[in-house]
């Protein structure tokens, strides 16, 4: 590994050395608390300032020039919708830094698709978010491992597990440098579809078993970050499965991960059904009867679906301003009907904090995140982005030769794209920058000659 690293770090560029110190350090992203007023813009944009520059530079000088991906009128269309939410906003400043925050997202998946221009640099990419992700993952799956056999699991640094989360949880969760859970488990989605492109484009040979062995660790790191997102992730190696597989040892492969897709579907579901209004089985033997009742929630998740449909059908059309959700929150929650039907007690703070109401949330989901922020003309822009994303490779993918070189790429980003639009119900995913990464592969693999690549 440590040769494969040296060799890519020689034969890169300057601007490709920096994308990669980038993106090494994504996973550590949240650490510092340094955000600037929203999520979309922490401190790793130091190193993509840095990025930018030399690019900018690059392109004055001829030496590099700026690429169409056929995805200008889908982005265009969604940053002037969403910018329509700006009459609506409380705080233009608010609208102002989150929109500022995904025009950089839009940048920078542009200056990815210009800086790989052929095939060895893709590779030489995909070698590196493939490197960084497993060694991720290890670490994870080790910091689990020492939890389990000195008992230190309880507020542990890299594992969320607390005493609340020991009621619904029936082992720590891992989360390394991450935010939460949710976080580590889109990272890890996106590293499998880059691990998956590997394979899929690697011959038979050691190598070949090493990114197999990879990908194994990935999908039980993934599996103990206890996510619900897990079932995204599922859906994307299940149409991976579907598009690329005919042997019969990954034909096994592919039922069980049917199985374990729908098993996790129904789970996740029941899981945010019994968190919201938790059941009560209960036996009468006196009138030979069962009971089943549906009591009030111990946990406060139905908060936030409320609150994006309140502040939706406030301003259906062009919702209440793009980045002002927390400074919207409080003024669409009604406070007396929830302390008498939910129960805060498992969480004896968000009383206090909802009566003074000092209690914020971000909407959880791209989707109803859209709704409240920007009404239906925003999501009508970004349907229409990830409807025109979702076509351009789904035209990668059919027209190109079978189990080509862009075959695999665009058919393997598209199951992954899936898959984090199935998370986006209950994540927005809108501002993970691994996302964006993934899409400018997608994207610039139009550009590239197919070829036999130097392995």
């Amino acid at each position: 590994m440590k040769n494969s690293i040296n060799n890519i770090w020689k034969d890169s560029s300057v601007l490709e050395k920096i994308l990669y110190i980038y993106i090494a350090f994504i996973p550590f992203s949240d650490l510092g608390y340094l955000h600037f007023g929203t999520k979309r813009i922490g401190w790793t944009e130091f190193i993509f300032l840095g990025l930018f520059i030399l690019w900018a530079l690059e392109y004055v000088r001829g030496k590099i020039r700026l690429r169409k991906t056929l995805l200008e009128f889908p982005i265009v269309s969604m940053l002037v919708l969403f910018s329509a939410s700006f009459f609506n906003s409380k705080n233009l400043l608010d609208s102002m830094i989150e929109m500022s925050g995904l025009i950089y997202l839009v940048m920078f998946f542009y200056l990815i698709c210009t800086i790989i221009s052929n095939q060895q640099k893709l590779q030489n990419l995909l070698n590196m978010v493939f490197i960084s992700g497993t060694i991720i993952a290890l670490a994870g799956l080790i910091i689990f491992a020492m939890a389990l056999v000195t008992g230190e699991t309880l507020n542990n640094l890299f594992l969320h597990y607390t005493k609340i989360e020991s009621l619904a949880h029936c082992f720590p969760r891992i989360k390394f440098a991450f935010e939460s859970p949710n976080m580590m488990l889109s990272y890890l989605h996106f590293v499998l579809i880059i691990s998956i492109i590997l394979f899929l484009l690697e011959k038979r040979g050691r190598r070949k078993f090493l990114i197999a062995l990879s990908i194994s660790i990935l999908l039980l790191t993934s599996f103990l970050t206890g996510s619900r997102s897990f079932t995204g992730l599922l859906l994307s190696l299940l149409m991976v499965q579907l598009w690329f597989s005919k042997d019969r040892v990954v034909s096994f492969l592919k039922y069980l991960t049917i199985a374990g897709f729908i098993f996790f579907l129904i789970a996740s579901i029941i899981k945010t059904i019994w968190i919201v209004f938790p059941l009560e089985i209960r036996k009468d033997n006196d009138k030979k009867l069962i009971e089943l009742k549906a009591d009030y929630a111990y946990s406060i998740h139905f908060i936030r679906p409320v609150a994006s449909i309140n502040m939706f059908k406030k301003h259906p059309l062009i919702g209440v301003g793009f980045g002002t959700y927390n400074r919207n929150f409080r003024d669409n929650i009604d406070w007396d009907w929830f302390r008498q039907s939910f129960d805060f007690n498992g969480y004896p703070n968000y009383l206090f904090l909802a009566e003074k109401k000092a209690l914020n949330f971000d909407p959880h989901s791209v989707f109803l995140g859209a709704l409240a922020e920007t009404g239906l003309l925003g999501s009508l822009g970004l349907m229409c982005f990830f409807i025109g994303y979702a076509m351009l490779l789904a035209k990668g993918f059919t027209r190109s030769k079978e189990h080509g070189f862009q075959s695999i790429v665009c058919g393997c980003v598209l199951a992954g794209f899936i898959g984090f639009l199935l998370n986006g119900m209950i994540l927005d995913i809108l501002s993970l920058r691994h996302l964006w990464i993934m899409m400018a592969i997608g994207a610039a693999v139009f550009y590239i000659k197919e070829r036999p690549l130097e392995c």
